[in-house]
């Protein structure tokens, strides 16, 4: 995470320093610190510190950081949509009749009547839906079943791939690099409570209306995943045509053209009851297609409920992080 890993360099700074001055004044006693080596020397520590203070003094000057790092967020939240601005269609991808439980509204009514009584309680909880926003997000687009990908990584995949925009990206560092001072810093009062709660019924519905983006961006790692495929020649969106007794016109995701001739769909799908209703789609619109010209990608979710009934399909159904395999398995047969 950002400010986790700033605080840690200052840290490590300051470390080398103390250690340092230690070595020398050991091994040279004519060595001395006067005082403007010792104001630095403060001041450098008061920054490694600066994830656990809300404010510090140094030489006269008021250091003030949470409250700082709070009010720039403020700030940022200008360049988010105003609530209720009309936001894109959902993708054409993206699951349909999503069931209301995989939705997350903002708990922002519930936390404003926590922050008056506990404070603490509501700032604890409005970070962890920041960060369950984010893991609802990113998990459909996972990649590989094992990855080891860090809060800040994920959020950076999220912006690389559209799903949510850079100002949207930035606020939600910038709350991960504050979360340790709430954590580990003095009391919260109930007004920094209620001014957090306040970012959160702007952020989290934003946040939500991210998900309509998903769709797209699955796709986009199908696609880049045929990329590394070494010798394989593809293309996006094809339109496919015919005029013999099983006329069709259809527009697949991608389709492979060589050294194997294969359609691939990149299906989003969020919760895996709507499994069945989009194999009902698939198999009407490629109907009359060989099982093994026609591939649907599914996210990694789905993994279980493909198992599960996997006589049911009439075409290949696989889970995005068996998809290379499955590709190189079929060029080398």
């Amino acid at each position: 995470m950002r400010g986790d890993g700033l605080r840690l360099g200052w840290r490590a700074l300051v470390g080398i320093l103390l250690v340092g001055v230690l070595f020398l004044h050991g091994f040279d006693s004519s060595f001395s610190l006067d005082g403007y080596s010792m104001a630095i020397l403060g001041f450098l520590i008061v920054l490694a510190l600066a994830g656990e203070l809300e404010s510090a003094r140094v030489g006269g000057i008021d250091i003030r950081f949470r409250k700082l790092a709070l009010q720039q967020i403020e700030i940022d939240l200008n360049d988010l949509p105003a609530p209720g601005q009309a936001d894109e269609p959902r993708d054409e991808g993206d699951d349909e009749g999503e069931p209301a439980s995989e939705s997350h509204p903002s708990p922002s009514e519930d936390l404003r009547a926590v922050a008056q009584a506990e404070p603490m309680a509501a700032v604890i909880s409005f970070f962890s839906e920041v960060e369950r926003a984010i893991e609802d997000l990113y998990a459909p687009i996972r990649a590989q079943a094992t990855e080891s990908v860090s809060f800040s990584q994920r959020v950076d995949v999220l912006t690389r791939y559209g799903v949510i925009s850079a100002s949207e990206a930035r606020i939600v560092l910038d709350l991960v690099g504050l979360r340790n001072a709430y954590m580990h810093g003095r009391g919260v009062d109930p007004e920094e409570a209620m001014r957090l709660v306040a970012v959160g019924a702007r952020l989290l519905p934003a946040l939500e209306r991210a998900r309509r983006r998903l769709g797209r961006a699955f796709e986009e790692r199908v696609g880049q995943i045929l990329e590394g495929i070494p010798k394989l020649e593809f293309s996006r969106q094809p339109v496919l045509e015919s005029d013999g007794p099983g006329r069709f016109r259809q527009r697949p995701d991608f389709l492979i053209a060589a050294p194997v001739k294969v359609l691939v769909e990149a299906v989003l799908i969020t919760h895996p009851a709507n499994l069945l209703k989009r194999r009902q789609g698939i198999a009407l619109k490629y109907e009359g297609f060989e099982p093994g010209e026609v591939v649907v990608v599914v996210p990694i979710a789905a993994r279980e409920e493909l198992g599960r009934r996997k006589d049911q399909f009439s075409h290949t159904w696989l889970p995005i992080d068996e998809l290379q395999a499955w590709l190189e398995n079929r060029i080398s047969s």
